[in-house]
């Protein structure tokens, strides 16, 4: 029997600090009255999210005895294709069961 469970759902995020910016118009002379003109635009902190990752856990158990055969650990990232997203995923988790000699 192989079972999957979710452990941990984690999102990345971070505050991006805000800053005053300054721009300067007319360096040589500003139609002849005024040799520049500033103008400063103050940015506010920005909250910055990241995507999603997922941490779950397979496991294999013997169908006679109901033995654990074999575990794995996989952290994956979100993906909006999710029938790409679990083909990935089965291919992984057979790919390290064929690796260690489970199948």
């Amino acid at each position: 029997m192989l079972l999957t469970r979710v452990i941990r759902v984690d999102r990345s995020s971070g505050t991006v600090p805000g800053s005053t910016v300054a721009v300067a118009v007319g360096w040589s002379g500003f139609y002849g009255y005024y040799s520049g003109a500033w103008q400063t635009v103050n940015v506010p902190p920005q909250q910055i999210n990241g995507p999603l990752w997922t941490l779950s856990e397979t496991r294999l158990f013997d169908a006679k005895s109901g033995m654990l055969a074999w575990t794995g650990m996989v952290d994956t990232r979100e993906n909006e294709r999710l029938d790409e997203a679990l083909t990935q995923y089965i291919n992984l988790i057979f790919d390290a069961m064929v690796s260690d000699r489970v199948l």
